[in-house]
Order: C-alpha cells, then structure tokens, then sequence
C-alpha cells in the first residue's frame, strides 16, 4: 500500500509540475483571472497546452500511466495457486480500473484546483466550469481505462515479457492517430468537444454518450479477452521457466 501510495505522490507531482509549466504565463500576480478567453483558449483548451489530447494527453500521460501501472502487475505462481486463477486476474482488473480512476483524478484535479485558485469564481460559474469538469474527467476516465485494459490484454498475450508494455503504448498511439489516417476520430479526440462547449457554447450530449460508451465497450471486450487468455493459459509452466 505504501509503494502504491508513493507512485501516486510521484504521479500527482509529476503532473502537477507539467501544468504550472503549460500554464506559469497565465498565472496572475495579484487578483485573479476573470478573461474569459483565457479559460476557453488556453487553460481548458484540448488543443494544446495543458489539455492537449494529442501531445499531453495522447502521449505524455499515456506513457506516464503505462509506466505506472506496469508497477500494479507482479506475476506469482505462488499467488495463483493460493488465491485461485479466478480470484487472482479479478485482482488485476480491479487494479487496472482503480488506477485508470486514480490517475483520471489526479489529471483532472490537478487542473480543476489550480484553475479555481487562479479564476474568479464569477467566471467559473457562468461558464459552467464545474460542470464541464465532472464531464471531463469521465472523458479522461474512459480513455485511460481502455489504455489499462489494453496493457493488462498484452501483458497476458506476451506472458509478463516487458515488450508488451511498448506494444500497447504504441497500439495506442496509433489509435489516437486515425484523424490524420482520414478515419472519423481516435478514442482520445472525443474529449475535444470541450472546445464546443468553451469557444461556441455547444454540446452534443448524444455523442458525448457514445464515444464514451465505445470506450467502456472496448475495455469490457478487452478485459472479457485477458480473462479468457488467463484462464486457458499455462501461466504457471511459463513464469518457472522465466
């Protein structure tokens, strides 16, 4: 608990100092902001900075949280043979959507706590910032559950080799890439309808509702997938001999 409780620590420090980096020339010195077109175009903007899907998003804390959450896997053969098969990769997939939680948390708080010590209120409460930020956070959510889901899938596929972790990331890096393959949208550019809602003022709740369901589909596909594996696998034979 302790050792997870640091990674943790370590996380939250790490991203809190990406976003005073993003965002140290919009910190103000004596009052507090009340532009909006500071919020809409710069601290909540997912095209860039802080928010960015693609760069900070998309790439920096994908593979800050695939590094994370290598540290959650650690393969026994003594630990399955006394909690069970079944007991031992529910564990797995409890912690996978624990962290994905976890690290959703601290993404979005970070950025929820220092955008309100530096905003007026007035401004966060007529844009309907709080809001926007519980949306959010399921947007975050969703995407880190199916980049999770999709590390404990490989880790099973390549039986606990490190390489699987590389593949993932790249796997989906390439997914949040199809914009620029000219196919619709990746998993990761659904949360840039929080442009919409700052810069125009519109929501499409319906689509909201399904790209978020797409990606609780594809972590239960791969999750019901890495179940499947383990349980027909001879994990045991291969870790000895590992």
């Amino acid at each position: 608990m302790k050792y997870k409780l640091k990674i943790n620590l370590l996380q939250t420090a790490f991203i809190a100092a990406y976003w005073i980096i993003y965002n140290f020339r919009m910190i103000p010195y004596g009052g507090k902001i009340s532009d909006y077109t500071v919020l809409s175009q710069s601290l909540m903007n997912t095209g860039g900075g802080y928010n960015s899907s693609l760069w900070a998003v998309g790439l920096v804390m994908t593979i800050i949280f695939s590094i994370a959450h290598n540290y959650s896997f650690s393969a026994s053969s003594m630990a399955i043979v006394k909690y069970g098969r079944g007991k031992y990769i529910l564990n797995d997939i409890k912690q996978t959507v624990i962290n994905a939680l976890l690290f959703s948390l601290e993404y979005c708080g970070v950025n929820a706590v220092f955008t309100i010590m530096i905003c007026e209120q007035e401004l966060l409460v007529s844009s309907k910032y709080f809001l926007l930020t519980l949306l959010y956070f399921i947007t975050r959510f969703s995407y880190f559950l199916v980049l999770g889901s999709l590390l404990l899938f490989m880790y099973y596929i390549f039986k606990f080799k490190r390489v699987y972790m590389i593949i993932a990331v790249l796997i989906m890096l390439a997914m949040n890439s199809l914009p620029y393959l000219m196919i619709e949208k990746g998993i990761i550019f659904f949360a840039d309808y929080v442009n919409d809602w700052m810069q125009n003022g519109t929501f499409d709740l319906m689509d909201y509702i399904k790209n978020t369901l797409i990606c609780i589909i594809t972590s239960a596909i791969l999750i019901t997938g890495t179940r499947l594996i383990f349980l027909k696998k001879d994990i045991l034979i291969h870790e000895e001999e590992n």
